[in-house]
């Protein structure tokens, strides 16, 4: 199989969608209910140690560009230990994937396909991705170009038309309670999204440039300051409370806006940006571990693995969470530490392997 080639402006396009993703509903909920009025400092906290990790991420990816995140693993380890720590990896991008199919079909179950059988659901997206991902990254960026603006546009919108119902003393008092709450909620906003991005070490050999890893620091950038708007949108119209006491506020906000008795009730605007950027981001972990398993199990065409992938995915989002508040749980508990072991203590050492052994060679 020929690989794949993308652009730079590509993989930043794909870079921000990822980034967007699930987290435009669920994060301003997460750092409200750890930071209170302070959530949009915890975002802005967040983001600037996200571009930290982001550093990380391009030193570990440019040990090697022609070669993956998996690929470089057995280059540095070895091919037992390489192997073995490659399905650390797989493991931690198939869950990662599993909980954004549950977040997706929770949102549809609860606000607009009440009452509907969540199994049906999630079988039509994951074969949707599925069939996305069959087709190949090359097919899948250029459809993120071309929704890109679209995603763009109706968040202007979005956002302009939340401005009238907007109180700034919602924002009022900052830091009450000091550096701890933010410090809390800004480890949060780390792990999702911005560790989440460790998932496009699989895909640099397929950027054609150099630039890689600023169009993914340029890509990341862009993504949190849509994540910060979002926050502070919430936090200004629906409060603190009222975006704590909601699984999904940015939904519930489109709910609340009505200009000039004309446009009201715009939560569609949402549920299309959503949808569009859970999609890609959802294509991007699959893609990267299907490739990622083709690569371990030294499978030529990564295709023929798909639909065996597919079917575990979708068990794996139908167990994963039993109802919200366990899902809640988990991710402000469980997968704080896990994300961060896999995503900041393993690549660094990774590269204290790497440099030990290139000293060892000179030497």
């Amino acid at each position: 199989m020929e690989p794949p080639k993308i652009s730079s402006t590509q993989f930043t396009i794909i870079v921000i969608l990822f980034t967007i993703g699930s987290s435009i509903l669920i994060i301003p909920s997460g750092l409200a209910e750890a930071s209170e009025q302070d959530a949009w400092i915890s975002g802005i906290v967040g983001l600037a140690g996200g571009l930290l990790v982001i550093i990380l991420f391009n030193v570990l990816g440019k040990q090697d560009l022609s070669l993956t995140l998996l690929e470089n693993c057995e280059v540095i380890l070895g091919k037992v230990l390489g192997k073995g720590l490659s399905f650390v990896f797989l493991s931690f991008f198939l869950l990662l994937a599993s909980t954004v199919v549950w977040d997706l079909v929770n949102f549809l179950t609860t606000h607009i396909l009440i009452n509907s059988p969540i199994e049906v659901i999630s079988i039509l997206f994951i074969s949707l991705v599925i069939f996305a991902t069959r087709l190949g990254l090359e097919t899948v960026v250029r459809c993120g170009e071309i929704f890109f603006p679209w995603v763009i546009g109706l968040f202007c919108l979005w956002i302009l038309f939340a401005l009238p119902d907007a109180k700034f003393t919602n924002l009022l008092p900052i830091m009450e309670d000091g550096l701890r709450p933010i410090w809390k909620g800004a480890t949060l906003s780390m792990s999702i999204p911005y560790l989440q991005l460790l998932v496009f070490l699989m895909i640099y050999p397929a950027v054609h440039t150099k630039k890689t890893g600023k169009s993914l620091f340029i890509g990341t950038l862009i993504g949190g300051l849509f994540l910060i708007t979002i926050i502070i949108a919430c936090l200004l119209v629906l409060g603190v409370n009222g975006t704590i006491i909601q699984s999904h506020p940015s939904y519930i906000l489109g709910k609340k806006i009505s200009f000039g008795n004309f446009i009201q009730r715009i939560e569609v605007i949402v549920a299309i940006i959503w949808m569009l950027t859970i999609f890609f981001k959802l294509v991007v972990l699959f893609y990267a571990t299907t490739i990622g398993f083709a690569q371990v199990l030294g499978v030529r065409d990564y295709r023929i693995l798909t639909f065996p992938l597919g079917i575990i995915l979708l068990v794996l989002s139908l167990i994963i969470f039993p109802n919200d508040t366990y899902a809640n749980e988990f991710a402000t508990t469980s997968w704080l530490p896990y994300s961060f072991t896999i995503c900041i203590i393993l690549p660094l050492l990774l590269i204290l392997i790497a440099k030990i052994r290139k000293k060892a060679h000179k030497a």
